[in-house]
């Protein structure tokens, strides 16, 4: 059984982790975005390396450091969140969890990153660390509304999924004609023989992701003492993921 003492932060880190390996590179101002992105992203990728180690003041400072270069940088203000929730600053990770929650509902941003079409974002990740910290802050009817977004995010994402990519050009080069097509997760490259494999992977992660957000949902609903309507989450939850382990107060 699943101890209730337990943080959601310390079930979603297991089951979770923190955003997909996909980075994307928003059209800005900036007289060379594209150089100052990769800078960031270097030191991102050393911030969640920092994460992984459970060194979490350290990755603060080092996402903080690539924000300063790159403060359009929703994944970023994920991380930092996240590594503010490793160290139990609940309030303070609200911050930019919130800041990552308005780039990805934030239409003239999204517009501006390749390939975009609609619910083709993966918008449920900032819900769901949001969701996490104000579970862990006891607040378990925000939590409870905030992980009903991740859900709809998830479900709206995973619907995109289906759907065909949008080819952005095609020429033809020895009587073989190429396309580059906008992926569902947002990037762009030649549709070829990888791409079902591609999508495929994308819909595993996530139907995980919706599972591990049913099932948080439904704790949160526990705690409230909704008993009956939790379990309905946790079924949700279990029918995706059988490795789930039942709500208990034990």
């Amino acid at each position: 059984m699943l101890k209730l003492t337990n943080s959601a932060f310390s079930i979603a880190i297991i089951i979770f982790g923190i955003c997909g390996s996909t980075m994307y590179i928003p059209v800005q101002g900036s007289s060379d975005p594209y150089t100052l992105y990769q800078e960031a992203q270097t030191l991102y990728q050393e911030a969640d390396k920092l994460r992984q180690a459970e060194r979490y003041a350290e990755s603060v400072e080092k996402i903080e450091q690539a924000l300063e270069i790159y403060p359009d940088y929703p994944q970023a203000y994920i991380l930092k969140g996240v590594s503010l929730l490793g160290q139990e600053k609940f309030n303070e990770s609200l911050i930019p969890l919130k800041t990552a929650i308005d780039f990805y509902t934030n239409d003239t941003y999204l517009s501006g990153l390749p390939g975009y079409k609609g619910e083709s974002q993966d918008k449920g990740i900032p819900y769901f660390w949001y969701a996490v910290a104000l579970f862990d802050l006891e607040r378990y009817n925000e939590s409870s509304e905030m992980y009903s977004k991740a859900i709809e995010a998830y479900e709206n994402y995973g619907n995109a999924l289906d759907s065909e990519p949008v080819t952005i050009s095609a020429h033809t080069l020895n009587g073989e004609t190429e396309y580059e097509v906008a992926y569902p997760d947002g990037t762009i490259g030649p549709r070829d023989d990888q791409f079902a494999e591609a999508i495929d992977a994308a819909k595993s992660r996530t139907l995980l992701r919706l599972a591990d957000t049913y099932y948080n949902k439904g704790l949160s609903l526990y705690l409230m003492g909704l008993k009956d309507d939790s379990l309905q989450y946790y079924d949700k939850a279990k029918k995706l993921n059988q490795n789930l382990e039942p709500y208990s107060s034990d």
